[in-house]
């Protein structure tokens, strides 16, 4: 998100004080002042290796007032400051902060601007990056049931069943179940040739 279309309608504003589109030397960004703030949702689920950088600056701040570029894992319960402006850094150039830890694989971030300040006394947040690589998805066979038959009379007989499942994230594809030896035989079988989905199973008897 760099604010170069001069809008922000993906963003959820509130709190007292005012924002606007800011263009200065060829650049927009989201200007804040009083109590005012700005939080948009994203997700990085799918993504591991995540990194998230955001920019900030500001005009005319005093005594304890601040503007923070922040960051939350939860939803918007907590948040986690990545860019923090004092007054003595109020000199109008961008400052970068960076993140890259606990942001993997998460439909729940929240990012924000925000200021504490007086009206007319403005932070500028610019230039969010967010980052990552693909998890990689791959199946998983898991197999429950026992190969014992335990003991079996002469003439007599035992069926056992065996369930496979597919605990990966992606389908797994089955060949054609065989290679018994007499007296073994497969008496139902609803695996072979199957793909199964992440969480199917099937059974062989």
């Amino acid at each position: 998100e760099n604010f170069q279309s001069g809008s922000y309608p993906a963003w959820t504003m509130s709190g007292d004080g005012h924002d606007s589109p800011n263009y200065y030397a060829g650049n927009w960004s989201m200007r804040l002042d009083g109590l005012r703030q700005g939080t948009i949702a994203v997700s990085s689920q799918g993504y591991q290796n995540v990194s998230l950088s955001m920019q900030l600056a500001a005009l005319y701040l005093v005594t304890v007032e601040y503007c923070r570029a922040e960051v939350s894992t939860d939803g918007g319960s907590t948040w986690t400051t990545v860019v923090n402006v004092i007054p003595s850094q109020a000199d109008g150039a961008m400052r970068t902060g960076t993140l890259s830890t606990g942001l993997d694989d998460n439909p729940n971030l929240r990012l924000r601007f925000r200021a504490y300040a007086l009206y007319y006394r403005y932070c500028y947040g610019d230039n969010i990056v967010l980052t990552g690589t693909p998890i990689a998805s791959a199946p998983q066979i898991e197999v429950n049931g026992s190969g014992s038959f335990g003991s079996v009379a002469v003439g007599g007989s035992a069926t056992n069943t065996l369930t496979l499942s597919n605990a990966g994230d992606a389908n797994l594809v089955l060949g054609t179940l065989g290679g018994l030896s007499p007296p073994f035989t497969l008496v139902d079988d609803t695996c072979s040739t199957q793909t199964l989905a992440p969480s199917a199973s099937c059974m062989v008897d």
